[in-house]
């Protein structure tokens, strides 16, 4: 005991010692003793909360029973470690077993988020949450467009939904070029008017320079919304999930879905709308139309010129829309994202097979914002313009949220009291009948 690496030290002139002296009849002993003033310093700092537990042998460093690895090597272990490229809970579980630094788990967590072929494999990252729109004060100002099939019977449906109104209008093509989609949009328009804005997505159809020239030569604004994130459209793209399991039903009971869409869009049209509380007929032309069902109520109201919504209505549609947002964060763990320019990101792309990663490990970076959209850019590659939830942001290269590498000011005092490791007290549960 008294020759162990803990009771000896090398003798220090400087240090103030004893001299205790134990004499009896058979001889004298005498222990020199001294006090050991401990000094902190950049390198021993995180060392200081451990040090009644750290051992030394004769070429190991011990922390209990793991081994304390210098920073020298630290890289070179996590990289040994990661060579099955396990996650980090599993990483973080088998490190502590053997191996011990300050601040390791914050190093294993840097380290992963780093390799791109984990990232690029992994679940997608936290979705943002939803932005709702404003719901426009008078009718037929901005429309929704979208295509919806092709069917087995090949045609497929032009559908435009009136952001205001809920008012849907589907018709059916055989084609789906931009001189069909125009005509159709032509004969719309010729009975409702022509509106101030169309929302699409960047179809082919839509994006040709022939439907452009349409829509500026009839003061018609074009609205974009971001590739490859039809949330943006939501108004037309949850109508035609609707409309498709109309169809759909009208196949299984043996019907023709042709014949059975105008049914269908007579009684959607006369229905009240769950968000604004009244029916797209009410909104758009200020009178109800005239279903198979009779009604007690046979007054109409002669429509307007130009209507304006209620401001009932407006103030319902946005609470509406905001319990529609509160439920959906809620629900998805939505967060906003911290995504900004001169980021590193991973893009998805489509899996072709089993071995296709989620995210494409070919990074992008961030070159532009535009609220949720990002504009990406790759070497000599165009700028492309994608969601933020589409993408998985890389760490910056170089760093890490290390403990013991924060730089210390220079009039910062150190505090070289030990404070002892706060020790949580256990308590039995009451439910299991134990007394207090």
């Amino acid at each position: 005991m008294l020759t162990s690496d803990c009771a000896m030290a090398h003798y220090d002139p400087a240090a103030p010692t004893q001299l205790r002296v134990d004499a009896s009849p058979v001889g004298l002993g005498a222990i020199l003793t001294r006090t050991q003033q401990s000094v902190k310093t950049k390198e021993t700092d995180p060392y200081f909360c451990v040090k009644n537990e750290l051992t030394a042998t004769e070429s190991l460093l011990l922390y209990g029973s793991r081994i304390v690895v210098p920073a020298s090597l630290q890289p070179t272990t996590l990289q040994l470690e990661h060579e099955g490229h396990r996650g980090i809970v599993r990483t973080k579980q088998f490190l502590r077993e053997k191996v011990w630094w300050p601040g390791i788990d914050k190093d294993v967590e840097h380290f992963i988020r780093s390799c791109i072929s984990c990232q690029a494999q992994s679940s997608q990252s936290c979705p943002q949450p939803l932005t709702m729109t404003e719901m426009p004060s008078r009718p037929w100002t901005v429309l929704h467009a979208d295509l919806c099939g092709p069917f087995p019977s090949g045609e497929s449906l032009l559908v435009l939904v009136d952001s205001c109104s809920r008012w849907p209008e589907v018709f059916i093509l055989k084609s789906t070029t931009a001189t069909v989609i125009i005509n159709r949009m032509k004969s719309c328009f010729a009975v409702h008017g022509l509106p101030e804005a169309i929302v699409t997505d960047n179809g082919p159809q839509f994006v040709a320079e022939e439907f452009d020239l349409y829509l500026r030569e009839h003061g018609i604004t074009h609205r974009r919304v971001t590739p490859y994130w039809p949330q943006a459209n939501s108004e037309v793209e949850r109508f035609n999930r609707t409309l498709e399991k109309a169809i759909r039903a009208a196949n299984t009971e043996g019907k023709d879905w042709k014949s059975e869409l105008n049914t269908f869009l007579l009684n959607y049209r006369a229905t009240a709308h769950c968000t604004t509380g009244k029916s797209p007929a009410v909104l758009l032309f200020g009178r109800e139309i005239r279903t198979k069902l009779p009604s007690l109520n046979t007054s109409r109201s002669p429509a307007s010129t130009s209507p304006v919504v209620d401001p009932a209505i407006l103030e319902r549609d946005r609470c509406q829309k905001a319990k529609m947002k509160k439920y959906a964060d809620k629900k998805r763990r939505a967060a906003p994202s911290n995504i900004k320019r001169g980021d590193k990101v991973l893009l998805t792309q489509e899996r072709k097979n089993k071995l296709s990663t989620k995210y494409d490990p070919d990074p992008y970076i961030v070159v532009g914002t535009k609220g949720t959209s990002l504009l990406l850019k790759r070497r000599a590659e165009p700028e492309i313009m994608r969601n933020s939830s589409a993408v998985r942001k890389l760490p910056p290269e170089g760093t890490g949220s290390h403990p013991h590498k924060a730089k210390r000011k220079p009039d910062q005092v150190v505090d070289t009291t030990a404070k002892p490791r706060f020790q949580r007290q256990r308590k039995p549960s009451e439910y299991l009948g134990y007394e207090k």
